[in-house]
């Protein structure tokens, strides 16, 4: 057993395939060796989804964040994936905590 994780959904994403998509991180879960604590799942227009995942996730003492698809962490997924390994369960693909995200090649700024 890893440990325990945490499954985190947005209704505003999966819509009608929230039945469908909790099922999915239940599976993952259980298949990597995990036990879900809870999936949060957040209404559309919450402005505060990412802090109430933290909190749970901090909360709950948790070694892992499941999502359906990234689509539901796509903002949010380098400060989850800093804190907690980070799973999806679309195409199973696995950050591990403490991931390091590169940095953007970045061009210089054109002069005035």
């Amino acid at each position: 057993m890893k440990g325990r994780a945490i499954g985190f959904l947005r209704l505003d994403i999966s819509q009608t395939r929230q039945p469908e998509d909790q099922r999915s991180i239940e599976d993952v879960a259980a298949g990597l060796g995990y036990r879900l604590t809870r999936t949060l799942v957040i209404e559309p227009g919450a402005i505060n989804g990412t802090l109430r995942l933290l909190e749970a996730a901090h909360s709950d003492r948790v070694f892992a964040v499941i999502v359906p698809s990234i689509m539901h962490v796509e903002a949010t997924q380098r400060g989850i994936s800093e804190q907690f390994d980070l799973v999806t369960a679309d195409d199973r693909n696995f950050l591990e905590r403490g991931h390091h995200w590169p940095w953007r090649n970045l061009r210089p700024l054109a002069a005035f």
